[in-house]
């Protein structure tokens, strides 16, 4: 629990919550409004958050509805900056880094970190975490699918001062904007973040000035510890008990095999513990540092939860973390490259966790989202002459998975953004890309079928403008579809990969296979093949006239309502016919119902 404060009236309580909602909502909007990559202007790939020193150390106290893998590094970012620099940080200051073994993150993510004071005394901190488009590195955008260590993905930068004093350090914006391909979408989107840290600052002193510090401060103790005791009744609520679950994870290219990330839990009254069995280290982009591995264990631990709870650090305090020993893949030490540690390692940790949580409330339980392939483009755009690249979001998000009592949501994306980015309007990627799109649809049969299906996946199709563009496929996703809880899914699970390919003028397609580095020339075609989401319960059990109208709206096609779901329906009238639909299901279904 919380150093003592007198407890704030629940009005004071509520105005100060309210506030502070508010406060990091604009963060988000000035984001949104300023920055200049399409990565982050218009895919939303950054998080905000503010943190409370009321209890001597930073806790992080509000979040923005943003990317959960770069809010659980950010937790360890904050904390090392605070560790770091101690009592050397003085008002007006903003610290910049992306360090992976302090920063919680990989080199693409930079945070911009700026203290909060008021009346001379240290009361928060304000961070802003943004994918940027370029890190420097030998391969545009930071995704190495060659790198054997960090030194080969790109610049890495310990927390130092980008503003001191209130006075912008010229020398350290000069070194970074040095280093990329890009500086000028760089240096836009890192004064995004800069205005978002500042703005935050004004109105978390703003609202010390007009409250106090006394009632500002233990509304936040009162916030943290409010969040601890719902916590605390959720885990009491489940049976006590060793719970286990796990998730497989793809080879990397450089020689790591296949593996299987474990996950136990251990439920003991009010408290949790959550154990990793972790594969070794890889000479690849394929490992995690500590701090934002934790991340993903806390949102796979939240997946499991009543919705509604309030998100903030004292959530996470009856929760005991074991990532196993320093060096292997999800707790790694330097110089281990890191670039896939937001995308499928993280998604593979949140699905082993998730899969050991539906087996402690199974009537909660949460299958996968579309597993991680990233495909990122970079060239020389002919219109100006300068340098692009961007991670292409709309080339990676599928359909999201299923949760007990609901079908998967739409092309919500990949776990690890948690339905937080977006695609971005295909009008507006043109004019932000030499690209020209002429496919964007949702995908027939590419869902998990169960009693609760997961979302269909998508089909792009998009050609480089008078120019050749590189393409960089990194990740997983290929060989695993995303997994399913309780019963569901179906032999053709194994089809609901992603797939990409280099279309010809001639119309041959090309494979571009996972982890590498291929060019598309003026003229050729990039098709994706998105998967659909995870699927919860018996697909036999689905309702079949929920069935049907999947089939009409165009999700199900007859033959695979037939053989994966057992729903009979009239060729030319889609008409269900309720009793071929019971002999099929009745012959065929040997699923036990699912709780």
């Amino acid at each position: 629990m919380s150093s003592p404060h007198t407890p704030p009236d629940p009005i004071t309580l509520a105005v100060v919550a309210g506030a502070l909602a508010s406060i990091v909502r604009e963060m988000s909007v000035v984001i949104e409004r300023t920055a200049r990559s399409p990565v982050v202007a218009l895919s939303h790939d950054y998080s905000n958050a503010v943190y409370t020193m009321a209890n001597g150390s930073p806790e992080m106290i509000v979040q923005g509805h943003d990317q959960p893998c770069h809010l659980g590094g950010m937790l360890a970012s904050v904390k090392s900056v605070a560790g770091r620099y101690g009592d050397e940080v003085a008002r007006g200051d903003v610290i910049v880094g992306n360090d992976p073994d302090l920063n919680g993150t990989h080199l693409p993510d930079i945070d911009i970190i700026q203290p909060i004071f008021f009346a001379d005394r240290l009361v928060g901190w304000a961070c802003s975490r943004a994918h940027e488009v370029d890190i420097g590195g030998p391969n545009p955008g930071g995704y190495n699918p060659l790198a054997a260590d960090i030194y080969a993905e790109g610049l890495r930068i310990p927390p130092i001062k980008l503003v001191e004093g209130g006075r912008v350090r010229e020398d350290v914006w000069s070194f970074i904007l040095a280093n990329v391909r890009s500086p000028h979408l760089l240096r836009g989107d890192m004064g995004a973040q800069l205005s978002a840290v500042r703005i935050a600052t004004r109105r978390v002193q703003e609202l010390f000035e007009k409250y106090g510090l006394e009632a500002v401060e233990s509304s936040m103790v009162e916030l943290l510890d409010r969040a601890e005791r719902l916590m605390r009744a959720q885990i009491a609520s489940m049976p006590d008990g060793v719970y286990t679950g796990g998730q497989w994870i793809q080879e990397d290219g450089r020689g790591a095999p296949d593996a299987l990330v474990g996950c136990s839990i251990e439920v003991a009254g009010d408290e949790m513990k959550i154990s990793l069995d972790s594969p070794p280290a890889c000479k690849s982009y394929r490992n995690s540092y500590g701090g934002l591995t934790t991340g993903a264990v806390y949102f796979g631990v939240i997946s499991g939860l009543e919705p509604g709870l309030p998100i903030n650090e004292g959530l996470y305090r009856p929760l005991e973390v074991d990532l196993g020993p320093r060096g292997t893949m999800l707790n790694a030490e330097h110089p281990a490259a890191c670039a896939m540690s937001t995308g499928d390692i993280w998604s593979t940790v949140f699905d082993a966790v998730c899969d050991a949580m539906s087996n402690v409330v199974p009537e909660r339980a949460c299958a996968g989202w579309t597993r991680v392939a990233i495909f990122e483009v970079a060239g020389i755009d002919p219109r100006y002459g300068q340098h692009y690249s961007g991670l292409l979001h709309v080339a990676l998000m599928g359909g999201a998975g299923a949760v007990h009592g609901l079908d998967g949501g739409g092309l919500w994306g990949v776990i690890s953004t948690g339905g937080a980015s977006t695609t971005g309007d295909i009008e507006l990627l043109e004019f932000r890309f030499p690209l020209h799109f002429f496919e964007h649809e949702l995908r027939r049969d590419s869902a998990c079928p169960g009693r609760w299906r997961g979302a269909v996946g998508a089909t792009v199709q998009f050609a480089p403008v008078a120019h050749s563009v590189a393409l960089t496929h990194v990740g997983d996703g290929t060989k695993f579809p995303p997994p399913s809880r309780l019963g569901g899914g179906s032999p053709r699970d194994a089809e609901r990969v992603h797939t990409k390919f280099i279309v010809g003028r001639d119309g041959s397609r090309e494979p571009i296979p996972l982890h590498s580095l291929k060019t598309a020339e003026d003229g050729q075609r990039i098709l994706v093949l998105l998967p659909g989401g995870g699927a919860v319960g018996a697909a036999f059990e689905r309702d079949p006239e929920l069935v049907r109208r999947d089939v009409e709206a165009g999700f199900v096609s007859l033959k695979a309502a037939r053989e994966e779901y057992g729903v009979v329906l009239d060729p030319t009238s889609r008409a269900l016919d309720p009793a071929a639909t019971a002999e099929m299901r009745n012959a065929g279904s040997a699923a036990p119902e699912t709780p």
